[in-house]
């Protein structure tokens, strides 16, 4: 069986460290107010983040999904590859930020899963598998934040199980 979990923002403690409670909607406004996007921490994988998606996923998926954006936007390419090579992964497909933000990055995000899923075919697959276009989307929100010029926020998050 596949695991299944939630994760949340929590919010900050006075002393900055995290508490164990959601960030509540005044706390996310006054946060949203300096930044354009909040994001859960990174994470290091203690090794790239290619090689942590093939530890889980058909290394042919994620070469699908580059040749798709090398077809639909191509000035995102090196920021593709860029990303690949990075230790630090900011995973969860979580994040907060305004309307015109999430506008912009579903516009850019939605036509290369789309493309991706024609060329991959991930309905035969184990239940966990046919799951893979949000684990190629968690990479592919890294990718895009690289391209854009926005004032992103780290937070801590937290897993329940």
């Amino acid at each position: 069986a596949d695991p299944h979990f939630a994760a949340d923002f929590p919010a900050q403690a006075p002393d900055g460290s995290a508490a164990l409670q959601p960030l509540t909607v005044p706390e996310a406004e006054s946060l949203l107010s300096r930044y354009d996007i909040l994001l859960p921490a990174s994470v290091d994988l203690g090794t790239s983040v290619y090689r942590q998606f093939l530890q889980y996923h058909s290394a042919s998926d994620l070469l699908s999904c580059r040749d798709v954006i090398a077809a639909l936007a191509p000035d995102y390419l090196s920021a593709f590859d860029a990303v690949m090579n990075q230790t630090r992964f900011n995973g969860w497909n979580m994040f907060l930020t305004h309307y015109p933000v999430f506008r912009a990055y579903c516009d850019w995000l939605f036509p290369i899963l789309e493309e991706t899923e024609q060329r991959i075919h991930p309905e035969n697959r184990t239940d966990y598998q046919q799951r893979i276009m949000g684990f190629l989307g968690e990479r592919l929100l890294q990718v895009w934040l690289l391209m854009q010029p926005l004032r992103i926020y780290d937070t801590p998050c937290y897993t329940i199980r």
